[in-house]
């Protein structure tokens, strides 16, 4: 059984927050990462850093959240930046599909067989 994961959220000047996700990736992270977004939007948080690098696991399961946290933030007027999400668990669709949120892909993408 995986630790409980730990999320540490951070208001660093007015309308920016920082999150940092540290422990496993399993559905209690994903809903607790849900909470924590929505609870810093609801506060009038528009500008969130969502930090991954000490993330365990499949990060696929936290896209989810991230894409509708990018939807609800652009809607807003806000920004969302994620540090630390492992492109190599994530396929090219899925990141090709928020290059606001997760970046240019630093190589091309391939064509993958159909």
């Amino acid at each position: 059984m995986c630790p409980s994961p730990r999320l540490i959220v951070m208001w660093t000047i007015r309308h920016h927050a920082q999150v940092t996700v540290d422990g496993h990736a399993d559905a209690d992270a994903v809903e607790r990462l849900d909470r924590a977004l929505d609870l810093i939007m609801r506060a009038h948080g528009r500008h969130i850093t969502v930090d991954l690098t000490r993330l365990e696991g499949r990060d696929a399961d936290v896209l989810e959240v991230l894409a509708a946290t990018w939807h609800r933030l652009s809607r807003a007027g806000g920004r969302l930046h994620v540090v630390g999400l492992r492109r190599r668990l994530i396929t090219d669709p899925e990141v090709s599909a928020f290059p606001e949120v997760f970046g240019r892909p630093r190589f091309p993408a391939r064509p993958h067989p159909a």
